[in-house]
């Protein structure tokens, strides 16, 4: 989940939104509940909740 390389770009928050995303991320909370926790549109979280469901770091509750 963390740049590899010492050095990252300052625009980017791509581990930042993987983190936040995954503190909420307990099965009673949806995307848009998460989302607006960590004061972002859902439609921005789309990329970071594929990334984790395809990697088997979370799973789709109903």
């Amino acid at each position: 989940m963390y740049p590899t390389l010492s050095f990252m770009q300052a625009n980017d928050k791509s581990a930042y939104y993987y983190t936040k995303f995954l503190k909420f991320c307990n099965g009673k909370n949806d995307v848009i509940d998460i989302a607006q926790k960590i004061d972002l549109k859902a439609f921005e979280l789309f990329g970071v909740v594929d990334a984790l469901l395809k990697n088997g770091l979370i799973k789709q509750v109903f």
